[in-house]
């Protein structure tokens, strides 16, 4: 591997990063607004999945 391409490498991750950093921080606030929804869900339900 030539300096070149390790010079190459590291303005793509760099680029990367500014794109997958934001789209991981959507998807790990989506997982928790979901895992909230989920918690009120069973606790309107009151236990009425533990009997089944």
């Amino acid at each position: 591997m030539t300096l070149e391409d390790t010079e190459a490498d590291a303005c793509f991750i760099s680029l990367m990063a500014a794109v997958i950093e934001p789209m991981t921080f959507e998807l790990a606030q989506q997982e928790a607004n979901a895992d909230h929804r989920t918690e009120q869900q069973d606790m309107m339900m009151g236990g009425f999945y533990e009997g089944l």
